[in-house]
């Protein structure tokens, strides 16, 4: 579990990187004000995916050591940076982006939700099929990780 929390934090990386190369520079068209906003929705962008990094790391350390309760730490804070993502305002040209961002914020935090009842479940000694669940929590998962990819291609596809 740790190395798809890794992946995920680079994924979100590769977020930062495409989103502050969309919002640094303008069309000839785009006016300065658009461009300023651009700027400042990429600043406390790449501020929060910094600290979603971290607390990413966080649960991955928690879900490898087998700690519940770091892991249901480690996830509210998770959800905390990802709540802070939403509430920015979103540049008209980044909308449709940044809704496939969060759409995949959203899977990925689903799926750690997912994985800490199937924890929880197994720990408390209930007869559980944790096969079927962690088939569940993969795709999951993976549609986390193909919305965030489709969001890269889609900030590339505007630079």
């Amino acid at each position: 579990m740790k190395k798809k929390f890794a992946q995920i934090i680079a994924l979100v990386s590769c977020l930062v990187l495409c989103f502050a190369m969309l919002g640094c520079s303008s069309d000839n068209g785009e006016d300065a004000q658009e461009a300023q906003k651009n700027r400042t929705y990429m600043s406390q962008l790449n501020t929060a995916t910094e600290t979603l990094n971290e607390k990413l790391d966080a649960f991955s350390e928690a879900a490898s050591e087998g700690d519940l309760v770091k892991m249901r730490t480690g996830a509210q804070k998770v959800t905390a940076v990802i709540d802070e993502i939403r509430g920015y305002e979103v540049p008209d040209k980044l909308k449709d982006i940044s809704a496939k961002y969060l759409e995949g914020f959203d899977s990925l935090e689903s799926a750690m939700g997912a994985y800490i009842a199937l924890y929880e479940d197994i720990e408390s000694g209930k007869n559980v099929d944790a096969k079927d669940k962690l088939k569940d929590i993969q795709i999951e998962y993976d549609k986390g990780i193909a919305a965030l990819q489709e969001a890269d291609a889609q900030a590339k596809e505007l630079k």
